[in-house]
């Protein structure tokens, strides 16, 4: 399986879970410099990571309008947007019936349908 990259710079290519490039990017292309949604999903051995150096990675790329982490044991997502200067600090959403905004893309997503079919213990 080939995996997409993300060009942070300098030597430093990440891969995250999901990205969402800018629109006209070619399809064959296999790394990005201007993704506008990146998606992580959390795990025990790259939390510190992902809320780390990697969201200092990610909102520091002009392109990036929303870096969006989630959790695998539990409905619950921290979300990351940049206004019009600046990001924001994360703002947790939790619950099935919780729904948020990605701004560029002017889509809203529902916890439920991200979560949907799985169940915790």
């Amino acid at each position: 399986m080939t995996e997409f990259g993300l060009d942070i710079g300098p030597r430093t290519v990440r891969y995250p879970d999901i990205v969402v490039d800018e629109p006209g990017t070619k399809g064959r292309d296999l790394i990005t410099k201007a993704p506008v949604l990146i998606v992580e999903v959390l795990s025990p051995s790259t939390e510190k990571t992902d809320f780390g150096v990697k969201a200092a990675e990610y909102v520091r790329l002009p392109s990036v309008d929303t870096y969006l982490i989630l959790a695998q044991d539990e409905v619950k997502a921290w979300l990351y947007v940049r206004n019009a200067s600046q990001f924001l600090a994360p703002q947790e959403v939790e619950g099935r019936s919780v729904s948020f905004t990605i701004p560029s893309l002017d889509i809203t997503l529902a916890l439920a349908d991200i979560y949907e079919d799985i169940e915790f213990d």
